[in-house]
């Protein structure tokens, strides 16, 4: 009976072990994220500067550029939602209307150039960050870039200094790298930058005529392009970094096409000469629309996009896990990785039972 007891306990283990293999979730995710952007990402950063910006006449801002449920403005961005899956601590830095250097708005960055208020670009956000001497830990700390949607608009509005698509692109993603480069420097090592949406497909664009919307996807389009090939030699110059690329521009695409909102364009809203909605004739629920004002997603589509994040984040970190075990797979197909490691952990228990009770 002794025997047979711990026959049966060592059955029970090898059982243990084998579910322990076929797991998913090899890898854990990050503690602490710690973001940069515009108001893709902002809830409560440009809010902070209003005692400051109302005093010297200017616009003011909102908590974030997304809705609260069913009201206007307020609500829950991407960066809520990730942080909430995780169980994170979030630092978020992000301000609306921030380009890759300076405010799309003038009558705010007049005020910094008057040293009224700080650079609330990324190249002032991530200043001022690290100017703070920030403690984290490296390994557990993600820092997440969503940026360059207002150094497009300004461009498309004729409001960028030069005419020339290439040199919007090159300055803009130089910046990014540069102030990645600076945050490698202080410490950190794992990267989350997200491209740009499709913004022909934003109500912003979605009603001029064709060649138009050709004009704006070939920049966006260049944009993310240029930005893909800068991460890959950023990685590659940096052999301790981890970026996790997340492709808005296909995903907003995916969910217009899958017709996962009632109406992806939000025309149920008269939108005025400058791209403002008119709520007065709001009759439905936000959930049921894509965007929430011309340019901005619905609280609900941020949700959407903290899920494909946080899916991918996790693809790529089993990825890297299961890279440095003595049986690697595709890195393309985490499917054919699932069921090597299934049939792996089969063939060990195999062997460890064929050893026990060959020996009794």
């Amino acid at each position: 009976m002794k025997i047979l007891r711990n026959k049966k306990q060592f059955f029970m283990s090898l059982t243990v072990l084998f579910l322990f293999f076929s797991t998913n979730s090899w890898a854990a995710t990050y503690n602490h994220i710690v973001a940069f952007g515009d108001s893709l990402s902002d809830h409560g950063g440009l809010l902070s500067y209003n005692p400051i910006i109302d005093a010297n006449g200017g616009p003011g801002a909102p908590g974030s550029w997304t809705n609260n449920e069913a009201t206007p403005y307020g609500g829950d961005v991407w960066l809520d939602y990730l942080k909430n899956k995780w169980d994170a601590s979030l630092d978020n830095n992000a301000i609306g209307g921030a380009m890759t250097i300076g405010h799309e708005n003038a009558g705010i960055q007049a005020l910094s150039d008057a040293s009224i208020l700080p650079d609330l670009g990324l190249t002032g956000q991530i200043t001022d960050y690290l100017a703070s001497s920030p403690t984290y830990d490296s390994d557990d700390t993600i820092f997440a870039i969503w940026i360059g949607g207002n150094d497009c608009l300004e461009f498309f509005r004729g409001e960028y200094y030069t005419a020339d698509p290439s040199i919007l692109i090159a300055e803009s993603i130089g910046r990014i790298i540069i102030q990645m480069g600076s945050l490698y420097a202080d410490g950190a090592r794992n990267f989350l930058v997200i491209n740009l949406p499709d913004l022909s497909k934003t109500p912003a664009f979605n009603t001029k005529d064709a060649t138009t919307q050709a004009n704006v996807t070939g920049v966006v389009f260049n944009f993310n392009a240029a930005l893909s090939s800068a991460l890959y030699e950023f990685e590659s110059a940096n052999a301790d970094v981890k970026v996790h690329p997340v492709n808005a521009f296909t995903y907003l695409n995916t969910i217009i096409a899958e017709d996962v909102f009632d109406d992806s364009a939000s025309s149920y809203l008269k939108v005025d000469e400058d791209c403002n909605w008119d709520f007065t004739n709001f009759n439905g629920t936000f959930d049921q629309f894509l965007f929430f004002d011309c340019i901005h997603p619905t609280t609900k589509a941020h949700k959407l996009v903290a899920a494909e994040v946080a899916d991918i984040i996790d693809e790529d970190l089993d990825d890297d896990d299961d890279d440095s075990c003595f049986i690697s797979s595709s890195y393309e197909n985490p499917t054919n990785q699932r069921n090597i490691t299934v049939i792996s952990g089969i063939f060990l228990i195999a062997g460890f039972a064929g050893f026990f009770l060959k020996r009794k």
